[in-house]
């Protein structure tokens, strides 16, 4: 990335120099200078550590600004599956209705009339969607936050007036019981957290993302265990935060009641790692 785009991102994303700085690990005059133009020639480790900061948030401000939205994607879904649905559709044009016409044992989401295949999830990514969902049962009954914590698969009929969109969020949380219904979930859910697995890293940074965001998903927690970092998008204020497995890292949507200690989840799954 160029330093005008880091600039760019940062501006979009509301990042002071203090904020990429204590991101970064880099000191803050040295931030100040290189986004502020005043050097010209960085080091190569200080661009590195900019650079993967400011990258993982380009992909949203691109995909959010440039007209695309969840088209950009739509070549990497699956194609037709090979049965009769009544009549021939291409992607775009799928229903609710065609979604449940699916074989049980096909693993498919539907976004915006489009079918994403949905690849075998591996144990590890299995560990840590259990043991988070453990987590929040533990919180949510010691804090007394009035929400119910799900766990994949069960599908999410992510607005209720849409009926080209049915999701499976890795884990999610609803805190309206009056959206629980016993076949599925009926409106947007007030946290999601989806665990990157290789196949689906651009799925869940920009698809879902966008998605989510429209849909009114208060708050949308990205795991990606490679790195070992936890991304909070604060959805209706458009903040990221970014963590480590070593953090603990607040719940938002309970208040200040519930924080998730990721040095937890570390341990769990440390002899994979």
């Amino acid at each position: 990335m160029t330093i005008d785009e880091m600039n760019d991102v940062r501006r979009e994303f509301g990042f002071s120099y203090k904020a990429v700085a204590e991101k970064t690990g880099l000191p803050l005059s040295t931030v100040q200078k290189v986004l502020g133009g005043r050097i010209k020639s960085p080091r190569y480790e200080t661009l590195s550590a900019l650079n993967s900061f400011f990258f993982e948030y380009k992909g949203c401000y691109s995909f959010i600004n440039d007209g695309t939205r969840d088209m950009l994607f739509v070549n990497e879904s699956v194609p037709a599956y090979n049965f009769d649905l009544g009549e021939s559709k291409r992607q775009g044009e799928y229903t609710i209705d065609d979604y449940y016409k699916l074989p049980e044992d096909r693993r498919v989401e539907l976004i915006d009339g489009v079918l994403y295949d949905m690849a075998s999830p591996t144990s590890i990514h299995q560990m840590i969607v259990g043991k988070l969902h453990a987590m929040f049962l533990s919180l949510i009954a010691s804090s007394g936050v009035d929400c119910i914590p799900f766990i994949a698969p069960c599908d999410v009929k992510i607005d209720k007036d849409d009926d080209k969109t049915i999701v499976e969020p890795d884990l999610f949380i609803v805190c309206d019981k009056s959206k629980i219904a016993k076949k599925r979930i009926n409106g947007a859910p007030d946290l999601i957290i989806e665990v990157l697995s290789p196949s689906s890293k651009k799925y869940d940074h920009y698809v879902k993302f966008a998605r989510y965001g429209r849909a009114g998903v208060r708050e949308y927690w990205i795991v990606d265990w490679e790195k070992q970092r936890v991304t909070v998008h604060d959805m209706i204020e458009n903040i990221p935060h970014v963590y480590t497995f070593d953090d603990k890292v607040p719940v938002g949507i309970s208040a200040g009641k519930a924080i998730i200690d990721f040095s937890e989840v570390k341990e769990y799954i440390d002899f994979l790692l």
